[in-house]
């Protein structure tokens, strides 16, 4: 009887122990998947800033080659005026 009740105690405290371990990795798979989720939030928020920034490109090339466009156009005339 006396080795049972021991048994019993040994086997409860090992039930509290693994439950100590359940609990505590739980805790940290709650903690990594709020980390994930704030990663991937954040990693959207960059996606969408990379697509500005790649939109503003798109547009100051664009800018720049008819600026560019402009200034032969100029030159041309210039040097048209000067051969006159």
């Amino acid at each position: 009887m006396e080795e049972s009740l021991k048994e019993l105690a040994d086997r409860a405290a090992k039930a509290v122990q693994d439950n100590n371990h359940l609990i505590a990795k739980e805790s940290m798979k709650q903690t990594i998947t709020r980390n994930l989720d704030r990663n991937l939030i954040r990693y959207k928020e960059v996606v969408s800033e990379v697509k500005q920034v790649e939109q503003k490109l798109t547009a100051l090339l664009a800018e720049r080659k008819e600026i560019f466009r402009s200034c032969k156009k100029m030159r041309m005339e210039l040097e048209a005026l000067g051969k006159q």
